[in-house]
Order: structure tokens, then sequence, then C-alpha cells
């Protein structure tokens, strides 16, 4: 998001672990024992991961070494997506709504949880993204002193292409270029926007649009994991109706594929180059995520130096998003079953190294002659002063290209004023409402007045 940022204080990046519940295979297949814990009949031998207990917040034991090892929030398979949002995500989303950028990513092997925990199965149990547009709805309702204007976009990146998720239906999702931009970092020429005029459904109805967009895997890898990234963007802007300050956030939700190895060299292609590309993708994040963790090369990448970030589509996109003027969350879902141990180690490593990155989230402020509901607002007392002036014309002068005129302005004025969400769009606003009639009035005894005197 443009514009001048109030100084920060520098804090590190919050990382929470989740892990998911064992599959049946894994409770009927234990291992390795768990070492000093008793095996019980509900599989605890198959469990080489657990959670440290309230007593110690954060904690995740390696139940074959017990160490243990430290970070914001951990939670375990009987946590569930609103308890994981309420503790770890809410802040970000309500710091957004503020004019803070944000980010939440989630991080980890195939099958270890993250598109369930971001996206939920869409039925019973919703994910962060839907709980965030929720929660966002929810902050515009209780600031009955501001205007917001939202817009959405949905994008994935496959074998490194970017491609629009929000395209038309017909045909494959576009393809889109990135532009080097100095305030945001990254600018996409050819990228769907969506304006949020309807509420929390909008942006669902492009989350369902757009997955039916998204690259699948066709086979050689454990339930079909995802082989793209995909990134649902939310611009905000909100404008105080008082003193007219403004300020303007983005906020990134992300689920990553996950790393995989190619164990079948006979494999199609097309599939060994997906997990190349994938890796390629994960490998760069992680060697930024390395290089913003050293306080040295961090103040290098604050002072200009950006070349790191080039490795990769992923990373250019959240460069502005990791270790920036943003408030990030790393989600890292991983499995806790012994079968999957190096895999969890390497996500856990992950976690423990993204914590050491230091980022500075701050408001972006905007000078009112900045916003985009200004204009919107302009734009509306334009048309209605065109209305107004319309409306002088004698009623034997007025012609059916009049009357359809009108009704055009009309539905312009209508659909300006959707874009602008404000507490009018929730309660009623008597005041207005009584406003609209007194107007309708006069102009119904301005017109018959007219007709009086033409007769």
């Amino acid at each position: 998001a443009r514009g001048k940022a109030a100084a920060a204080r520098p804090r590190h990046v919050t990382v929470a672990v989740r892990f998911r519940p064992l599959f049946e295979a894994e409770r009927r297949r234990p291992k390795i024992p768990a070492v000093g814990a008793a095996v019980d009949a509900l599989g605890a031998a198959s469990l080489a991961w657990e959670v440290t207990g309230w007593q110690e917040p954060g904690g995740v034991v390696d139940r074959k070494t017990n160490e243990v090892y430290r970070f914001d929030h951990a939670f375990g398979p009987e946590v569930d997506n609103n308890e994981v949002f309420r503790t770890c995500s809410r802040d970000v989303v309500r710091s957004f709504c503020d004019g803070m950028n944000g980010l939440v990513c989630a991080y980890g092997q195939p099958a270890a949880g993250k598109t369930f925990t971001m996206t939920g199965d869409r039925r019973k149990n919703q994910g962060v993204i839907q709980l965030a547009v929720k929660e966002i709805f929810e902050v515009i309702r209780s600031q009955p002193m501001s205007e917001f204007l939202l817009t959405t976009s949905y994008m994935e990146i496959f074998n490194e292409r970017v491609f629009d998720l929000l395209a038309p239906a017909e045909g494959p999702p576009s393809e889109v270029k990135l532009l080097d931009d100095p305030q945001s970092g990254v600018a996409f020429m050819n990228l769907s926007t969506a304006k949020v005029t309807s509420g929390p459904e909008d942006i669902f109805a492009c989350l369902d649009a757009g997955d039916q967009k998204i690259h699948k895997a066709d086979g050689g890898g454990r339930n079909h994991p995802s082989r793209s990234h995909t990134i649902l963007q939310i611009l905000l802007e909100s404008r105080c109706t008082t003193d007219g300050s403004v300020r303007m956030a983005a906020m990134n939700l992300v689920d990553l594929a996950g790393p995989e190895i190619v164990r079948d060299w006979e494999a199609p292609s097309d599939h060994r180059r997906e997990v190349k590309s994938v890796n390629r993708s994960l490998a760069a994040l992680s060697q930024v995520i390395n290089h913003l963790a050293d306080p040295r090369e961090s103040a290098k990448v604050a002072g200009g130096s950006s070349s790191i970030f080039r490795d990769s589509k992923l990373t250019r996109i959240l460069q502005k998003s990791i270790g920036g003027n943003t408030s990030t969350v790393f989600i890292c879902a991983a499995s806790p079953a012994v079968g999957s141990y190096s895999e969890t180690f390497n996500t856990l490593e992950f976690g423990l190294l993204a914590r050491r990155v230091k980022a500075r989230p701050s408001a972006n402020i905007l000078g009112d002659d900045q916003s985009h509901i200004r204009a919107l607002w302009s734009q509306v007392a334009s048309l209605r002063e065109e209305l107004r002036a319309r409306a002088g014309t004698p009623a034997t002068a007025r012609s059916k290209d009049h009357h359809l005129h009108r009704r055009k302005v009309e539905e312009q004025i209508a659909m300006l004023e959707s874009w602008i969400w404000g507490p009018q769009r929730f309660e009623p606003n008597d005041n207005e409402k009584r406003r609209q009639r007194e107007q309708q009035a006069q102009e119904q005894q301005q017109q018959q007045q007219q007709q009086q005197q033409q007769q």
C-alpha cells in the first residue's frame, strides 16, 4: 500500500506451529517408541512430536530426544481453526483495518494441513481466510466515524508463472506480469481486481471461482498435493469522516505448496518440473528468511538492496511483506507422526529461523487528496448535480432518451455508493431516509407545478 508509514519499533515475525491429527494408517503403523513415554491404546507410539501443556505455551517437544522448541504459539490436533485464528491471526486483521499491511502464510509439507488451516472445508470448519474476511467486516461495523473501500485479487504461482484466478470464466487463467514499483515493491499487470460491494460473500465467491482454476496435481504425490502457491490479496482504504485522515493497507493470505521429493524418476516430465518449481521457490523463500534473520544483512535490505527477492516470483511478490512494514504471521503446519519426523523437523527449523526476522509494522497514512473514497464521493456529487440540473427540464421537453439517461446516471450513483462501506451500510439511517423522502416529494411537487403552468 502506498503512503507514508509512521515509525515503528522492530518486532520479530510471529510463528505458530499447528499439528494435524494422525491419519488412521499412521495410528496402525507405529515405528519408533516414544522416549520416556508410555505407549497407550490411542497410538502414542506413532507420535514423534507433541505440544507442551498450557503451563508452557508455544513449546513443541521432540519425543525422540525430549528437546523442546519454542514458538509464539503451538497448537495440537484438537485445536480448531477458530482458535488458531483468534490466537495468532486476528490481531493482524485488526491492524490491517487500522492501516497496517498484513501477511498470514501457511507453510509446511504436503498433507500437513496448510490448506485446511487457510480455507477449512468450506462447510462446518471455516479457515483463517474466511474468518479474517468476517473479522474485517466486524471491524468496519464497529467504526461509525469511518468509511472503507475494499478490493480483492486472487492469484497463483505455478511453474514460476503467476496466473490471475479471477480472470473471466471462459478459458484458462491469464498470466500476470510483475513490474517494479518503488512504493509497493511490485506491481501487477493483467491482474483482475474485484470491488467488494455486498459483504464477505463477495470475497468468498472470488475464492470459489478462483479455486476452480487452480492447477491440481494429477498423480505422483501424496494425496495429490497442490503444486502451486495461492495468494488472496485484499486492499483496504479507510477514511475518517471527522478529520479526513486516510489510511491504506494490503493484506496477503497465502497458502504455500509443500516441498516434495521425486522418488519415481519415470514419472511424467510435467510432474517432475512442477515439483522442482515448488522446491526451488521454497528454497528461495528460505534463503530470504535466512538472509533477513541476520541483523547485518537485514539492514542492507532495509537500505534498499532487494536483489535477494528476485530468485522467485513468490519472494518478489512478498518482498514488502517479509521483514518490512508488515505485521507477519507464519503458520507452520506439521504432522506429528513418526513417519514424517524429518519433514516436520525441517518445517520447525524454518519456523525457528523465521521467528528471528524483525518486522516494522506501522500504519500507512495518506493525504486526503490521495483518497479514492474522496474521489468517489466527488463523482457522486457531480452526478447528483447533473440530475438536479436535468430535473428542471419541462415535462413536455423530456424525451425517452432523457428518462433513459436519468436512469443510467442513477444506476451509476448506486454503483459508486456500493463501493464505499460505512455505518449506513449496516443500519438504516433515518435522517438520510427522511431527507430522501423530502427531496422526492419536493421534486414531485415541482413537476406538478410545471405541468399545471403548461396547461
